[in-house]
């Protein structure tokens, strides 16, 4: 008998699962109805409010609008008065023909590489390496390109 009340139990217990699902809906249906019903009233108001927006918008842009043309058309008859008053003023449609720039090539170096000021240079070089050329070690600096590694190739 407990076997077949246990079985009992758990198969009203599966079926109660939905059965309660169902009373649920039917119970609490009403208060979905309104709880619906006040969402749609609130969309409604925000419906009113952005269509009153948009009302305001537009004639904010058509008064706008309205002043832009009025100052453009001022403009124009003020150009009309300085024409009719300055005849020797006159437009041209033509186009404006562009710039030119002309280019120079860039300066380069003499190709012989003997340069005074280096001669003076190369010839402490040569002193400070002494008669037997015996130092293990030479520092030689300066800037990019002044002739540092051509330098070296002439004092081997």
């Amino acid at each position: 008998m407990e076997v077949g009340s246990e079985i009992v139990r758990g198969v009203v217990e599966v079926l109660m699962v939905p059965a309660k699902k169902q009373l649920d809906y039917l119970i609490s249906y009403k208060k979905y109805v309104e709880d619906m019903h006040h969402k749609m009233i609130d969309l409604d108001g925000a419906r009113v409010g952005v269509e009153s927006q948009k009302k305001q918008n537009k004639e904010r842009l058509l008064e706008s609008r309205h002043k832009l043309r009025r100052k453009a058309f001022k403009i124009f008859k003020e150009i009309e008065s300085v024409l009719g008053r300055c005849p020797e003023i006159r437009g041209t449609e033509l186009q404006i023909p562009l710039g030119r720039i002309d280019s120079n090539m860039a300066s380069t170096s003499t190709p012989s590489g003997d340069h005074k000021s280096r001669v003076k240079t190369y010839n402490k070089a040569l002193e400070a390496l002494g008669p037997d050329h015996k130092p293990h070690m030479v520092a030689l600096w300066g800037m990019g390109g002044v002739g540092k590694t051509t330098m070296m190739k002439k004092l081997r």
